[in-house]
Order: structure tokens, then sequence, then C-alpha cells
């Protein structure tokens, strides 16, 4: 070929050359929808092939994460075993997503797993519920509710566990087999299936009050169990928070003003359930809201489960770690019973004991709402309030 002809078309191919770049836009990296960082794409694909490592040198390698990022460290950390990088990651998630209800179901999961990860069931299941009320969709909520069987199943709670089980509509959740795999396991070693929450036990009275927070181990002393005065089951769609570390107790009266029952045990039992009914069905709350109802006669009866928040102080905050007390009976009219003042301060001396808790955080409900509501209440009556002074100053 003619040397001239060779250099026409050598020029023209370079011409050409420069022009394909001018129209790519020169040789920069071209960006990720979204503004999303290059690396995203990479670190993603690198945790689900299973290159957890990879995916998190490549997250690190990044100045400023965005929540999507952070919930991908927060995964190859926990991948990897390092339950604190996980959490920390996760949690970062979780301050970012605040306007994006997607994004906050994630990082409430994220930090659920990673809580687990670290032995802390409690604050767990704390964030598998929040991502249940988050839920966005029937497989999302499926899935939240897997997960807080499975941090039920971590801190114990068997029967809550089967009983959330129970509550799944779909078998494609991922993490399905697991829970069924561990509740089969349960099921071998105790010799009896798991599921007992509906059973009357043998005798209405009995110490054993199987779920709450963790404490010193200290027997309570006797209480009739919920299955005793036939109690519906908690309405968890409702969502009761944990109660985590019990930290306070507030004392109330039940102002009955229709009368009070007599000394049989059925009829108390029956006035405990309709309280519950009326919280339930009235108020629209979970379950009863309080943890222990104390009868004339002296009985205790087990209200709402001590494991979950009770709905009986005024408002959110004031529930917060809170162990709610009633006496049945109306203490602005009359006084508590000899009975009711023996099991009243027995039963706080040993919620004292159980959870170290000092003497001035018992308190009546009329306090307590004055303090977190700014308005006042008759309740627990001026009895009761005058009671539960002497009795802590003798504590």
């Amino acid at each position: 070929m003619p040397f001239l002809l060779r250099r026409c078309l050598w020029c023209a191919a370079f011409l050409s050359f420069c022009l394909l770049l001018s129209c790519a836009g020169g040789p920069e990296t071209p960006k990720i929808g979204n503004g999303a960082h290059p690396e995203t794409p990479d670190a993603a694909r690198l945790l689900r092939s299973g290159d957890a490592a990879g995916a998190r040198h490549l997250l690190l390698r990044i100045g400023t994460r965005t929540c999507a990022q952070e919930l991908l460290l927060s995964e190859a950390a926990l991948t990897l075993n390092d339950s604190e990088e996980a959490l920390q990651s996760a949690l970062r998630a979780r301050g970012m997503a605040a306007n994006d209800p997607q994004l906050v179901h994630m990082a409430d999961l994220a930090s659920g797993e990673a809580f687990l990860a670290a032995n802390r069931a409690e604050d767990a299941l704390s964030a598998f519920t929040a991502a249940r009320k988050g839920a966005l969709s029937m497989q999302e909520r499926d899935r939240a509710t897997v997960c807080c069987a499975r941090a039920e199943l971590a801190r114990g709670g068997v029967e809550a566990a089967r009983r959330l089980r129970n509550e799944i509509l779909r078998s494609d959740i991922r993490e399905l087999a697991d829970l069924d795999r561990r509740l089969a396991l349960v099921e071998r070693i105790s010799g009896q299936p798991a599921a007992t929450s509906n059973r009357t036990p043998n005798t209405s009275t009995t110490s054993a009050l199987a779920r709450r927070p963790p404490g010193k181990g200290i027997a309570p002393p006797p209480v009739n169990l919920r299955a005793s005065w036939n109690a519906r089951p908690i309405k968890l769609r409702n969502e009761p928070d944990p109660m985590g570390k019990v930290t306070r107790v507030t004392v109330h009266h039940t102002a009955d003003p229709n009368g009070l029952p007599s000394s049989a045990f059925v009829e108390n039992a029956a006035r405990v359930r309709a309280y519950q009914s009326a919280h339930q069905d009235t108020e629209k709350w979970a379950d009863i809201g309080y943890h222990f109802i104390i009868d004339r006669q002296g009985r205790i009866f087990e209200g709402r489960e001590l494991c979950w928040q009770g709905a009986h102080a005024g408002n959110e905050q004031a529930n917060l770690h809170n162990v709610g007390v009633a006496l049945i009976g109306d203490f602005e009219r009359m006084k508590p019973t000899d009975a009711q003042q023996t099991a009243l301060t027995t039963l706080l001396t040993w919620l004292v004991k159980e959870y170290s808790l000092p003497w001035p955080v018992i308190k009546g409900h009329n306090d307590v709402k004055r303090a977190h509501m700014a308005k006042g209440t008759t309740c627990p009556g001026k009895h009761l309030a005058t009671l539960l002074a002497q009795i802590k100053a003798k504590g």
C-alpha cells in the first residue's frame, strides 16, 4: 500500500478514536445511578459471592459512606464475626435513614442481627420489634417476625417464639428454616411441645414467673399466673415493647366504680379478666396495662408479662422500664386491707432486691404522672399513698 494512503487511513482512525472519546465524556469514571459510589456495586457483588473480606476492604476505602453502604459494611462485618463493627455500622445506618421508611426497616433488621451476634438478646428483640412496626409489606413483616422469634429463643422465651412462629403466613422467608430447626431442637431436649402458654397449671398459685427481665434470680413471692385467671393472649400486633432493664415501679389503685368482688378466687380472677378486656378492647392496648394486681385478700395476680413494658403510667416515656402494680379498690375512700399491705410490701421488697432498685424509684401514679405529663391524678388514692410512703421509709 502506498505510504500516503497508509498515512491517511491512520489519521482517519485516530480522528475517529478522538471523536468517540469526546462523545463518551472523556476518560473520567462514569457515575452510578443516584450518585452512588462506583465501588458500591463491586462490594455488593463480592459480598454475594462470599468474599466478605474483599467487600469490607472496598467499603472501608470510601471516606464518607451512605446509608446503603453502611448496611453493606454491617453485613460484611457480621459475616466476618466482627459483631462490634457490624453494630456500629448498623446504628450509623439507622441514624442516616430517618426519612426513608425502607432504609429504617433495613437498618433495624441489621441492628437486631448485630445485637444477636453480640449476645444482646433483649436489644435484638427491641430492634426486630421496631422492624415489625416499620414493615411496608407482608413479606417484610413476616421476616421481622421470624427475627423476633429468634431473639425470643435467645432470651429463653420459647413459648413466645412459638406464638410468633404461628403468626407467620409466608413460607419463603430466608431465616424460617433455621427458626423451625431451633424450635424442634428445644422440643426434643424438653421432651414436650414448646407451646404451653394456654395450659392451666395444676395449682393456681406458683412462683414461676418464667418470662421476666434478667435479675439476680431471687424467687418471687407466690403469684397467680395468667393461666390461672384465663388471660387472653397478648395482642402482639399492637407491638408492646420489651421491658429491658427494670429501673422503677409505679403503684396504682383500680378505683372500681361498681363495687368490689367477694373474697372468692373465681370472682377476683374474673375482675382481673375484666380489666384486661377493657384495656384490650376499649383502650386498644396489647394487653392488661399492669404487671401485677393485688386483690383484697392479698393474692398477687400476674398481669402483663414482666418481659413487656406496661401501659399504666401515662405515656410511652413514663412506661419505659417501669413495673406497674395495681391494688384492687378505691383508696381515696377506703384503706388497703392488712392482706394487701403485706402482699404489696412483699412484692415491692422482691422487686427492689431482684433488680437492685433504690427505694426512691418506687412511686405512686400521681407523682409519675406529674413528672411526665405536668398534671396529676388521684391515683393511687390518699390511703395507699400513705401506705406506700411508710413501706419506703422502712425499706
